[in-house]
C-alpha cells in the first residue's frame, strides 16, 4: 500500500473534474488514503529514556537549544541524530515550529512528505506550537479540479485534536480567498476556530472582512494582506454580519501599502468581525495620507489602548510612538 502511495504522491497530479463534487475535505479520495495509514506502531521517542546516556542532564541540553539554537531547525535535526537520547530531547523543538513550502520543485513536495509523516506518526503535531504555511504563487491557481498537494494541505489543517499546544499560525498564500478550493476554505476555518489559537497572521493574502468572525479567541491579529468587504458568497459557513463571536485582540499590527488606504478601511469598518474595545497595543504602517481613517479607531478603543506606533512605507514621516496613550486619546 504504501509503494502504490508513493506513486500517487510522486508528482502534483490533478485529479478529474470528479473530485470538485466533494465539498467536505473528509471525503477527498487522497485524504482517505492518509486517513487510513496505521501510525508506525514501532515508533518510539515520546517518553524519555529510563537511562540517560548522554553526560550533560536534559535540563541543560533543553537551556543550551532554547537559548542559543531558536529556529535553527537544521542544527536541532543534526542532534537528534546522534543517539536515541538526543532524539527523544529533539522532538519538542523540532516540531516546535513546522514551516512548509507549498509547491516547491521536490517530488513529491514537502507538505505532501510531511502530511505521510503526520499520517504515520500524529503525535508530532502535539508539539506544534507554530505552524508556517508559505506559498509562492503556484499553488492556488483558480477554478480546477483539486490537487494532490491541495489535499495534503486539508489533511494537515484538520489534525485539531492533535494540536492540543497550538498557539501561532501563519498563512503567506499569494492568493484571493474565493479562489482557495472549497475544501482548503474549510480546512482553514477548522483551525482558525481552535481555541488554543492566539496568533494569527495573513501575510498576501486577501480575505473577505467576516473572516474574523471565526477568530473570536486570538490575542494577536496581523494582517499584511489584504482585506475585502463582507461578503456572503466567498464562505461555506453561513457566517453573517448578525454573528455574537467577533475578534477581539490585544494587539493588532497592519501593514496598508495601498494608495487608497482601502485595506484599513475594510478592516476598521463597523461591520466587520473585529472588535477593538479590548485593544492595547498597534502597529500600523501606512501613508500619511491614510492617517485620519484612524479618526474611528481611536475613538473605539481610547480607553484601553496603552502603545501605538507609527510607520511609513516611504519614509513620509518619522516613527510615531505613544506610550502610555491616556494623554492623547
Amino acid at each position: 500500500m504504501f509503494k502504490g502511495l508513493k506513486r500517487r504522491l510522486n508528482g502534483s497530479k490533478k485529479y478529474d473534474s470528479s473530485t470538485e463534487s466533494s465539498d467536505n475535505p473528509a471525503n477527498l479520495p487522497h485524504l482517505q488514503e492518509l486517513e487510513r495509514m496505521t501510525p508506525s506502531p514501532n515508533w518510539h521517542g515520546f517518553e524519555q529514556d529510563d537511562i540517560w546516556q548522554n553526560k550533560l542532564p536534559p535540563d541543560i541540553i533543553l537551556y543550551i537549544m532554547d537559548e542559543f539554537l531558536q529556529d535553527q531547525e537544521s542544527t536541532i535535526t543534526a542532534f537528534s541524530s546522534t543517539c536515541r537520547c538526543m532524539y527523544t530531547l529533539c522532538l519538542s523543538r523540532r516540531f516546535n515550529r513546522v514551516t512548509i513550502n507549498t509547491r516547491n520543485r521536490d517530488s513529491p513536495t514537502s507538505i505532501e512528505r510531511f502530511a505521510r509523516m503526520v499520517a504515520k506518526r500524529p503525535q508530532i503535531l502535539s508539539f506544534t506550537q507554530r505552524l508556517v504555511l508559505l506559498d509562492q504563487g503556484f499553488m492556488f491557481q483558480g477554478s480546477r479540479p483539486i490537487t494532490v498537494e491541495e489535499e495534503c494541505l486539508c489533511y494537515i489543517l484538520t489534525r485539531c485534536a492533535q494540536y492540543a499546544n497550538l498557539r501561532r499560525i501563519d498563512l503567506s498564500f499569494r492568493v484571493v480567498w474565493n479562489l482557495l478550493p472549497l475544501p482548503v476554505k474549510k480546512a482553514c476555518l477548522d483551525i482558525f476556530s481552535m481555541p488554543s489559537l492566539k496568533h494569527i497572521s495573513f501575510d498576501y493574502m486577501a480575505i473577505p472582512a467576516n473572516v474574523l468572525y471565526v477568530l473570536s479567541g486570538i490575542s494577536t491579529f496581523e494582517m499584511k494582506g489584504e482585506v475585502r468587504p463582507f461578503s456572503s458568497n466567498e464562505l461555506p459557513l453561513p457566517i453573517t454580519k448578525s454573528c455574537t463571536t467577533r475578534c477581539t485582540p490585544k494587539k493588532v499590527v497592519l501593514w496598508d501599502k495601498s494608495r487608497t488606504g482601502f485595506i484599513m478601511t475594510n478592516l476598521l469598518d463597523s461591520q466587520t468581525g473585529l472588535c477593538l474595545n479590548d485593544l492595547e497595543e498597534v502597529v500600523i504602517l501606512a501613508s500619511s495620507q491614510h492617517l485620519t481613517l484612524l479618526e474611528g479607531f481611536l475613538e473605539s478603543c481610547g480607553t484601553s489602548l496603552r502603545h501605538m506606533e507609527l510607520h511609513s512605507p516611504r519614509g513620509e514621516y518619522e516613527l510615531l510612538r505613544y506610550t502610555p496613550l491616556e494623554r492623547i486619546c
